[in-house]
């Protein structure tokens, strides 16, 4: 499996939208095979989602998402989590151990709730409860 991930300075980039850099890397049932950064600069909406299909790229981590990207990335079939926050290393540990959910890779002031369809919403307290 191919993921790409949102990187600035060695963390996850906080605007999947606005990323530069992806860093792509290849899991197998034994882990990381290999890994190459792909750059985005300058590339229309629809270009960064050709090149990630073109690519292999099954899922995409990243922090922020705007729900058009969201939605075009998977009506495309690539799998995204977002809202996710923290070293690129660390992350990506938590991936192969299934722990992407703990509480320390969620970006600050977001809850990840899931909802059918792939759509994310905030805490309770951005929703007015």
């Amino acid at each position: 499996m191919i993921i790409a991930v949102t990187i600035w300075n060695n963390r996850i980039s906080p605007v999947f939208d606005v990323a530069r850099d992806l860093l792509m890397v290849n899991l197998d049932d034994g882990g990381e095979t290999s890994r190459r950064i792909l750059s985005l600069a300058g590339m229309s909406p629809q270009l960064k989602i050709e090149t990630l299909k073109k690519s292999n790229v099954e899922m995409v981590l990243c922090g922020a998402i705007s729900e058009s990207f969201l939605r075009l990335l998977t009506m495309n079939g690539i799998k995204v989590e977002p809202w996710i926050s923290g070293n690129i290393e660390e992350v990506i540990q938590a991936l192969l151990q299934n722990r992407l959910s703990d509480p320390c890779y969620c970006m600050p002031g977001c809850n990840r709730f899931r909802r059918k369809g792939g759509r994310h919403r905030g805490s309770k307290r951005h929703r007015g409860k």
